[in-house]
């Protein structure tokens, strides 16, 4: 249900990361959603549908020389993936890149992926990126020579391996 109005079922689920890696979640029903300016709609705005026919419309004005282009990895081109709707390996988010960027912009109104973890797992997470954190500055500290550093850092690792929280 719409954690708004809680009288229709939420088809948007926004979840946000805030700067100290908690995530903050919400469920909202299509009008609530609107009203909060999270999908465009009413009042001039575009809707979703608007916004899909106007990215494949721009991407029908393509010169043929971008529409050609073929990723050497797994033979896909351009043209082919507008087809089939799905690019056909990791190379191609390389090769296609200046098409797909103002697609996925327009698309998902953004290009950054900020990724999301499961509700519970938000410590537990913060945990393991501060440990590969941690251990990368390690490796570059032993790389320099930096023992004192390494010798700090690698007092930190072990207190957060032992599920104790330095300041």
């Amino acid at each position: 249900m719409c954690d708004l109005c809680g009288k229709k079922v939420a088809v948007i689920h926004v979840a946000e990361v805030q700067e100290d890696g908690s995530v903050r979640s919400v469920s909202l029903c299509e009008d609530c959603a609107r009203k909060e300016g999270v999908i465009p709609g009413r009042g001039g705005k575009k809707g979703a549908e608007e916004i899909m026919e106007e990215a494949v419309k721009e991407q029908e004005n393509l010169p043929d020389e971008k529409r050609a282009v073929t990723c050497p990895n797994c033979g896909l081109t351009y043209e082919g993936f507008r087809t089939r709707g799905r690019l056909g390996c990791p190379n191609d988010y390389d090769v296609f890149a200046e098409m797909l960027e103002p697609l996925l912009e327009k698309i998902h109104f953004g290009t950054k992926h900020v990724g999301k973890v499961p509700k519970g797992k938000d410590e537990k997470a913060m945990r393991l990126r501060k440990l590969v954190e941690l251990r990368k500055r390690l490796d570059e500290a032993v790389k320099r020579e930096e023992y004192e550093l390494a010798a700090q850092i690698r007092d930190q690792i072990k207190e957060l391996e032992s599920g104790k929280e330095q300041g």
